[in-house]
């Protein structure tokens, strides 16, 4: 991958970039996701609409977060968007209105929108000026053609294009687009419209089904991350582990053994 200067090797991440993104724990509740967070010495984290809604009372929930000390990366909607079917909009503009309610209370700038398919712009447009409007922007999620059940975009090149056309935001997934062309240049191209990106690892030696902790798989990590600063991208960098390997070793020791590799990267 071009633009590392042997000279200045890159540095790891520091601690306070790195957050947990909430699918790495599963199911588990809210608070415990607090509480681990803080226990692994972060601050930073990002929170789902779903895990907030379960506790039963979602305002008091936005309480909770705004007082753990954490600021908060990411607000993730929990609205599925169907665009074959017109009926279902409404409620996914509603899902979208509210998880940037959330973000304005908890001080985020970001909600990640849902995917769908075909006409995105008809109902995202509108929500991304409105989220603008209120100091929010909506991310778009480029994901494998695995996940095209979540999305209708599976590359960083044209997810890149979609949100220039929209405004929006986007969350980067190194498992999802570092097999794509001139990866250094597409995030130099990119970095002022990322606002969140997830790291994790995959074994190439096998089909890639499921993510490793950074430093287990394959992947050009260190390169992705000097491509990331020598683009100018300083924000936040979520460790997004999932899969049996990780449910193996269980998440606070995988997301321990995580956070150790990427602040000791040389």
């Amino acid at each position: 991958m071009a633009g590392r200067d042997p000279y200045h090797p890159p540095m790891g991440p520091p601690l306070d970039r790195l957050s947990v993104a909430p699918l790495s724990t599963g199911a588990a509740p809210l608070d415990d996701d607090l509480a681990l967070s803080r226990a692994l010495g972060l601050g930073r984290t990002s929170v789902t609409m779903h895990k907030l809604r379960a506790t039963g009372d979602l305002d008091a929930a936005v309480a909770r977060v705004a007082a753990s000390g954490l600021s908060v990366g990411v607000v993730w909607a929990d609205a599925a968007l169907d665009l074959r079917d017109p009926a279902t909009w409404p409620v996914t503009a509603q899902g979208v209105e509210q998880a940037v309610d959330v973000a304005v209370a908890l001080g985020s700038p970001s909600v990640l929108a849902p995917g769908g398919t075909a006409a995105y712009s008809r109902v995202v447009g509108p929500l991304a000026e409105a989220s603008r409007a209120r100091g929010v922007q909506l991310l778009l999620e480029p994901v494998r053609t695995q996940f095209a059940f979540a999305g209708f975009v599976h590359c960083l090149r044209d997810g890149l294009d979609i949100a220039e056309e929209l405004d929006l935001g986007l969350m980067v997934d190194v498992t999802h687009c570092w097999w794509e062309p001139d990866l250094d240049g597409l995030l130099h191209r990119a970095a002022p419209r990322i606002r969140c990106v997830h790291l994790a690892d995959l074994a190439l030696d096998r089909p890639v089904l499921a993510r490793l902790v950074p430093g287990d798989g394959h992947l050009p990590l260190a390169a992705i991350l000097a491509s990331l600063e020598s683009a100018g991208y300083t924000g936040p960098l979520e460790l997004e582990l999932i899969g049996p390997a990780i449910d193996e070793e269980g998440p606070p020791a995988a997301l321990a053994r995580a956070i150790a590799h990427l602040t000791g990267l040389p």
